[in-house]
């Protein structure tokens, strides 16, 4: 009743190497801004490191912000590929020891630089010191290696979303006629199209309701109305439902919009935007 259980296998999930370039081309535009507006408050109010002229002033801003810049790439791959791992001890560890020899390898950039910076420009040297630098900017710092984290969490997710996409299109693809791969717990089930009664919304999921079972499916309700035409038919932005399991229909709202009572007994609601393309699907005894 419930379908027929088929294999599956599981795609590998990695970082997706374009949307990671975008992005570190994101952090590498956001560092620059960042840069320039730092400078101008330091130049205009005074900073840190005294009054200092603009180019000075602009060049040592640009420094600490594109070492972020330069670090950012694998800061992100290393947390994507480690995001969607369960949270264990050893995880935490990682990501301890993530933020202690990120922050120290940034401390060694900047000092670098800057020592560099006094050798080559005018002006009284900075004398920058790791503690420094340490001192002043900590709370930046952490601030913006949290943002590069969650940054790194995000291309994970977006890449698993997409990657499950692209298996559900297959799945649907490769489905033999009259019938559709769907997930069931750790298994996947083929669900003959013709006794799915309706479809709901459920995030980034689709519920296939069947006979009294439901099955979930990582898929967008376009997408499945475009698969299992003309067994299914918009009901409503949430809900595709199959003209043979509706019973009966209740008088419209103000608005236009009907109730459908399924066989089963579920409610489902019928804009009024999808009225007519589904009630001319009906038997008509409705």
């Amino acid at each position: 009743m419930g379908g027929e259980e088929c294999a599956t296998t599981q795609p590998t999930i990695s970082p997706d190497t374009s949307a990671l370039i975008r992005a570190s081309l994101g952090v590498f535009v956001a560092c620059t801004l960042a840069a320039f507006l730092f400078a101008a408050q330091n130049w205009v109010v005074g900073g840190p490191y005294g009054s200092l002229v603009w180019p000075r002033n602009l060049t040592i801003a640009l420094v600490q912000w594109w070492a972020w810049a330069l670090l950012a790439p694998a800061i992100l791959l290393f947390v994507a590929r480690r995001s969607l791992l369960p949270l264990s001890p050893v995880t935490i560890a990682l990501y301890v020891a993530l933020f202690v020899a990120t922050l120290a390898l940034h401390l060694l950039i900047v000092t670098l630089a800057e020592r560099t910076l006094d050798r080559v420009t005018p002006g009284e040297p900075l004398r920058l010191t790791a503690s420094n630098l340490l001192r002043k900017r900590w709370a930046i710092d952490f601030a913006i290696l949290a943002g590069l984290v969650a940054l790194g969490h995000a291309l994970a997710f977006r890449a698993l979303w997409q990657r499950q996409s692209a298996a559900t299109e297959t799945a649907i693809a490769a489905s033999p006629p009259g019938r559709i791969a769907v997930q069931k717990g750790d298994r996947t089930i083929l669900v003959e199209t013709g006794r799915i009664d309706w479809v709901e919304a459920a995030g980034n999921y689709a519920i296939l309701h069947s006979g009294g079972e439901e099955y979930m499916l990582r898929a967008t309700l376009g997408r499945l109305e475009t698969g299992l035409a003309p067994q299914l038919v918009r009901a409503s932005r949430s809900a595709l439902v199959a003209p043979h399991a509706v019973a009966a229909t209740r008088n419209p709202t103000r608005n236009g919009d009907l109730t459908l009572v399924l066989k089963s007994g579920r409610e489902v609601k019928l804009t009024r935007k999808h009225r007519r393309a589904l009630i001319e699907r009906l038997p008509a005894a409705l």
